[in-house]
């Protein structure tokens, strides 16, 4: 006897797409138009979120000691910073791209004469001459924000370039305002910004594809220059006090109750959370053992506080943030959101590394603090107005794409919409 074969059921393919798009899997979030739109979103918004929280601990203790005598000051002045950095990231996500090609040189103009400003009359902080007051007794820090407005030129100058393999004119054109800027921010002192630059620099030169020789030439003198401040460090002659520091780092055993003490705690902070830590507030180094605790040093507080696992998943958000502006720097059809998105991911990357770096005593110690994580307001706010900027470059990724795939079969599209049948 003929078994019964079950009746054929054709299905139209958009039903069929739309039933695969219902079932929840990575590979379907990961193809969404606005994927990289909300993983930027999200995982700022952790960053952000677990800063308040570590602030709120590494802080609490001399922020008690005060004259105030409120151990959540340094917290509630970092969620106020906070309120500005996401009222500015959003404008930015909705602001157009020709209105921040516009910007680019308005903003790198005000950065210098900010720091010019600034070498003038700055604050003086720790050897650094990088705060510059304003009335009602504010401080900010320009060179934050020159950061922004560097990344910001460099998207306006290298998206115009025909081939940027071959255009050497638009990189030298850029490459004299970055060393403008850069020279102001040396004067000042801090040599840990510059570094940054110099790091985001190189990344950008190499993702966009700047010519070769040029590449090797500034990587040349880069290599130059950081042999000399070694050689100029290792000579314990030094009365500079940057130079001091790099003597120490290169010397272990110099002066371990001074310039060696502060990356000594910081290992032993980091050593001491093990696996799983001491758990959130229970650090012991933030009891007056590991001076700036919430700032340069607030990653060995949350390697105390939250362990091995803790600093992994930590990592793992920078490497996912990371991740998120690479892939909408390789999928944007814009040149002007490429070159933005490589810039923003290799400030933010390479000032990670290089906070984390000091923190493991890699590096010697020159106030560079952790994106997002550490305590100040010019840092947080420059930083969230910079993942504004991505986040906007993906959301209009986002409408490129969800444009291309509505237009893709324009007839069943429309009849779908007036109620007829395909």
């Amino acid at each position: 006897m003929r078994s019964k074969q079950p009746p054929k059921i054709d299905l139209d393919p958009e039903v069929i797409a739309g039933a695969q798009a219902d079932g929840v899997n990575l590979k379907s979030l990961m193809m969404s138009p606005v994927f990289t739109f909300r993983l930027v979103l999200l995982i700022g918004l952790v960053l952000v979120a677990f800063g308040l929280l570590e602030v709120s601990s590494a802080s609490s203790v001399i922020a008690a000691f005060e004259p105030a005598g409120d151990p959540f000051s340094y917290f509630k002045r970092q969620a106020g910073f906070a309120g500005i950095g996401l009222l500015g990231a959003a404008f930015l996500i909705w602001l157009p791209e020709i209105w921040l090609k516009r910007l680019a040189f308005p903003a790198i103009l005000l950065a210098m004469i900010l720091i010019g400003l600034t070498i003038g009359f700055g604050a003086a902080s720790r050897g650094n001459n990088n705060w510059l007051p304003l009335p009602g007794g504010i401080q900010f820090q320009p060179s934050e924000f020159a950061k922004l407005a560097l990344v910001l030129l460099a998207a306006y100058f290298i998206s115009r370039a025909k081939r940027p393999t071959a255009d050497l004119g638009v990189w030298i054109r850029y490459i004299v305002y970055f060393a403008i800027v850069s020279a102001g921010i040396a004067l000042q002192g801090d040599i840990g910004t510059v570094l940054v630059l110099g790091g985001m620099l190189l990344v950008l030169m190499i993702g966009a594809g700047a010519p070769g020789r040029l590449t090797a030439a500034l990587g040349g003198v880069a290599a130059l220059g950081v042999g000399a401040i070694l050689f100029l460090g290792s000579r314990k002659s030094s009365q500079d006090s940057r130079l001091d520091r790099i003597y120490a780092w290169l010397h272990p055993e110099y002066d371990q109750m001074g310039r060696n003490l502060q990356q000594s705690r910081s290992l032993q902070a980091l050593a001491s959370g093990g696996l799983t830590g001491e758990g959130i507030g229970g650090s012991h180094l933030k009891w007056g053992l590991l001076a700036d605790g919430h700032t340069d040093f607030i990653f060995s507080i949350i390697g105390e506080e939250v362990g091995f696992v803790g600093v992994v998943v930590l990592l793992a958000l920078f490497a996912a943030l990371i991740y998120a502006g690479l892939r909408l720097a390789v999928r944007s059809a814009s040149a002007f959101s490429r070159v933005l998105s490589m810039g923003v991911v290799a400030w933010i990357g390479v000032q990670t590394l290089l906070n984390i770096a000091v923190c493991l005593r890699w590096l010697p110690g020159f106030g560079v603090t952790l994106p997002l994580i550490s305590y100040g307001g010019s840092s947080l706010i420059a930083t969230m107005w910079a993942l504004g900027l991505l986040a906007g470059c993906a959301y209009r990724e986002g409408r490129v794409e969800r444009l291309s795939l509505t237009t893709s079969k324009p007839k069943r599209r429309i009849r779908s919409i007036v109620g007829v049948k395909s």
